[in-house]
């Protein structure tokens, strides 16, 4: 008598098939100032999350 190892079985009929619920019909358009500082704010949060994970906390939040 133990726990049980196998995966959880999916329901049937539980989910409405809503798989493209996230999908927007209107694409967002940026200008290239927004996009440069999303790819910089984005390179900054991957430097951060990169000290954070090396224990180097105080650089970490000095990127982020």
């Amino acid at each position: 008598m133990g726990k049980q190892s196998g995966k959880k079985k999916k329901q049937l009929g539980g989910e409405s098939g809503d798989g493209n619920a996230k999908q927007s019909h209107s694409p967002r358009v940026y200008d290239k100032d927004t996009t440069v500082f999303i790819a910089m704010a984005q390179e900054l949060k991957d430097e951060g999350n990169k000290l954070f994970q090396k224990r180097d906390h105080e650089g970490a939040m000095l990127k982020v």
